[in-house]
């Protein structure tokens, strides 16, 4: 039992190292995300499923990944331009929008 509990903190440690983009139903980030997202949605425009009500960005500290959010399906719509401070990995913006329906993140 002690072995996985190594293996599953060890990915744990992996993942929160890698650069990823959440989607979540509430304010905050304070609720589990509906949905994760990877570098798949760079430089590509993503709807998001049923919608988002704020956005959050785990990255590298010295990345300049920042994420354009719409209103509508398919980049449409009002945009609003989410990111994190220099120096942090971690980046939690609530929607200004409306529901978020898609996203495109560049570097």
């Amino acid at each position: 039992m002690k072995f996985l509990s190594t293996i599953v903190l060890l990915n744990s440690v992996a993942m929160a190292n890698a650069e990823s983009f959440y989607a979540y139903t509430c304010y905050g980030c304070g609720c589990d995300a509906y949905q994760s997202f990877g570098t798949n949605i760079k430089n590509s425009c993503t709807n998001v499923g049923s919608g988002a009500a704020a956005w959050g960005i785990s990255t590298g500290k010295d990345s300049k990944t920042y994420c354009t959010l719409f209103s509508e399906e398919n980049c449409g719509g009002k945009s609003q331009n989410v990111g994190h401070k220099t120096g942090q990995t971690w980046g939690c913006t609530n929607s200004q929008i409306g529901w978020v329906k898609s996203v495109i993140c560049f570097d």
